[in-house]
């Protein structure tokens, strides 16, 4: 029900918290701890997601439910069910009314980073970066822009790492995408709030980039790279794949040597793409100004959450030109045909 796409979405989530309610009848703290842990996440996850009722009482039923949840879900004994209800705690904890703002705020940080101690980039490298990014947008809201821009840094630096891991599907796919796009689309926003134009601008080409990149691996994997080459990068990709499984299911002897393990094949498989491939290792803004005459200008527009950027760039200068916020629909489509009208 929580999940349910036909039907009234607030009343599917009314049947789904009636649900889970029902099943801690029977699945009590004292009889089936884990089965009761568990549910309890589920239930702060549905509390967090309704619809009805107080929004402010709501968030802290979804606190008191997800805090219950780690009476069972130690650190020690469940690590990566405990960092799923960290992960959810700081979410929780940023949308929350009530209470001190900043406090709020300090608690969703202390959760995320919480959470990030299991989620590391070498054992669950998704959930690391679902973590870091959400822990960004906390950063960015708050305007601490500096730590805004470490945090998606690092959380860009795992997705270039992953690239092509995600087979589980064309949904998951897409899904993946749009939440990795909307990472590089923020790091844009923190970059030029930093006053930081050229590293915006390689961040912009580093996401068409990536785009670029995989589109090509997909179609012309087998054109790019000689054949033994290409033999080895499915080999490295299915044994990462096979290797991330278990550590997922907890299957593995020793997932910290096996987590280790993957870091190397990705680093490998990485530089093996990157040889062959060599737009795919990122995009050096100084080097393309270099390659520009004296009778060239660049003009690349970037669509921002809040704007649409546009950067003018030639062999000596990069400028940065931003709409208003006032802008009208009249006005754009006054803009547009005189611009249209003047590049024709």
């Amino acid at each position: 029900y929580i999940d349910r796409i036909k039907g009234d979405k607030a009343e599917n989530i009314e049947l789904a918290i009636q649900f889970y309610k029902q099943a801690l009848q029977v699945k009590t703290q004292e009889d089936f701890p884990q089965d009761w842990a568990t549910t309890q996440n589920n239930l702060g996850t549905a509390y967090y997601k309704r619809i009805k009722g107080d929004k402010a009482e709501n968030i802290e039923l979804a606190i008191q439910s997800l805090n219950a949840a780690l009476q069972i879900k130690t650190q020690e004994d469940f690590p990566q069910k405990w960092a799923v209800t960290q992960h959810n705690l700081g979410g929780v904890y940023s949308a929350r009314i009530k209470g001190d703002k900043a406090e709020n705020i300090e608690l969703a940080i202390q959760s995320y980073n919480d959470a990030l101690q299991i989620r590391t980039q070498q054992a669950f490298p998704q959930e690391h970066v679902d973590t870091l990014s959400n822990l960004g947008i906390i950063y960015q809201d708050a305007g601490i822009f500096d730590s805004a821009y470490t945090t998606y840094e690092s959380a860009i630096a795992t997705v270039e790492l992953l690239r092509g891991e995600i087979i589980s599907g064309e949904e998951s796919k897409r899904k993946q995408a749009e939440e990795w796009d909307s990472l590089y689309s923020r790091m844009v926003e923190v970059c030029l709030e930093l006053g930081e134009t050229i590293l915006a601008l390689e961040y912009v080409e580093k996401s068409k980039t990536r785009n670029l990149v995989e589109l090509i691996l997909e179609r012309d994997y087998k054109i790019i790279f000689p054949p033994n080459v290409a033999t080895q990068l499915e080999q490295l990709r299915d044994e990462i794949v096979t290797g991330q499984y278990q550590i997922q299911n907890g299957t593995t002897e020793n997932p910290t040597a096996l987590a280790q393990h993957l870091q190397g094949l990705r680093e490998q498989k990485k530089s093996l793409e990157n040889e062959y491939l060599p737009v795919g290792s990122g995009f050096d803004l100084k080097k393309f100004q270099s390659s520009l005459n004296d009778n060239t200008v660049v003009i690349e527009w970037y669509i921002s959450y809040t704007d649409i950027e546009t950067f003018i760039i030639t062999s000596e200068n990069i400028e940065r030109f931003n709409f208003s916020k006032s802008f009208t629909w009249i006005d754009w489509a006054d803009w547009s045909f005189n611009y249209l009208t003047a590049y024709y």
